[in-house]
């Protein structure tokens, strides 16, 4: 849901720039990319990143396909503080 509203608000401001200059061609669009924690046990987390498709869209410098600490640890600590403390203010 993070990822969501922080690429959607993106999309939100450039098109409402174009809009408000008298532009009538939306530039910038959104293509329904998201991201899913998935908690897989104790201590352990996949990040799922796909499009609007279900085509998978990895961002992350390491496999998301293999369970880790650091995915949970960044689900856990890291997002929640991100997303209360720096996207929604």
């Amino acid at each position: 849901m993070e990822n969501l509203i922080r690429f959607q608000k993106y999309v939100l401001y450039y098109s409402k720039n174009k809009l408000l200059n008298n532009y009538l061609v939306l530039f910038f669009q959104y293509d329904g990319y998201t991201s899913c924690p998935l908690v897989t046990g104790f201590g352990k987390c996949i990040l799922a990143e796909f499009d609007f498709n279900g085509k998978p869209l990895e961002t992350s410098p390491f496999d998301q396909g293999k369970e880790s600490r650091l995915a949970y640890v960044l689900k856990k600590d890291i997002l929640p503080s991100m997303y209360w403390n720096m996207l929604i203010k």
